[in-house]
């Protein structure tokens, strides 16, 4: 049932989040704003990973703007590991795969390494203003979409 829940929220969030973008529009982002935002995007990324591992909601969330808090608030984060847990398993080193700007964010995509599945994509969404807080943190996997 907690299964059904989970997909019901990233459902909710991701209908949400396309029934509030008339349009999604990407642009590739200059060799120099790629290495900015890999640059600034990296303590993050690991903050999430490092979250995740130690199931510690107030590491893994630490860098969210207050929009994406309130959608991944901490019990839908506890929910979400224990879906994880069942269907991917614990994921680990994220290499960096891509990075584009997507309606005014910089969204860089990253390959996880997971226990149960892989790849794993993990797409984060920044805020393209400083501190750069994270807008959108999305996974996906074949097992996930399951």
């Amino acid at each position: 049932m907690r299964n059904q829940s989970v997909a019901v929220l990233f459902f909710c969030f991701a209908f949400f989040i396309v029934a509030c973008t008339p349009k999604i529009e990407t642009q590739p982002l200059t060799s120099d704003d790629l290495a900015q935002a890999k640059a600034f995007a990296a303590p993050m990324v690991d903050n999430i990973i490092a979250g995740m591992q130690s199931r510690d909601y107030d590491t893994f969330s630490k860098d969210f703007n207050p929009i994406t808090h309130d959608v991944l608030a901490k019990s839908n984060f506890e929910d979400m590991m224990k879906t994880f847990d069942e269907k991917i398993g614990s994921c680990t080193s994220p290499v960096f795969s891509e990075g584009i700007l997507m309606n005014g964010n910089y969204a860089l995509t990253y390959t996880l390494t997971c226990t149960k599945d892989a790849p794993v994509q993990m797409q984060v969404l920044f805020e393209p203003d400083d501190p750069h807080l994270i807008a959108g943190l999305f996974f996906t996997s074949p097992k996930l979409q399951q």
